[in-house]
């Protein structure tokens, strides 16, 4: 994906993600546009995202794996447990 589209497709997931509805899902593939961009300040972006579709729904198991990759990936061993 292109860098525009990223933000693009940010832009709309955020909205849905805020929307009343609070769909765990929106928020974890908001996450994952986050991640998957890679811009400066994205990680910790992508990390409120993954929380917040926890918070949503605690069953929600994608989320925690996500936000396990990257507490792995910065050396954080013990939150990624």
């Amino acid at each position: 994906m292109a860098k525009g589209e990223y933000d693009q497709a940010i832009a709309s997931l955020a909205a849905a993600a805020d929307d009343l509805t609070r769909d765990a899902r929106a928020s974890y593939r908001l996450g994952r546009a986050y991640q998957q961009r890679g811009a400066p300040g994205d990680l910790d972006l992508a990390l409120e995202s993954y929380s917040d579709a926890i918070e949503r729904d605690v069953q929600f198991h994608q989320a925690y794996r996500a936000r396990g990759e990257i507490f792995r990936s910065l050396g954080f061993l013990r939150p990624a447990i």
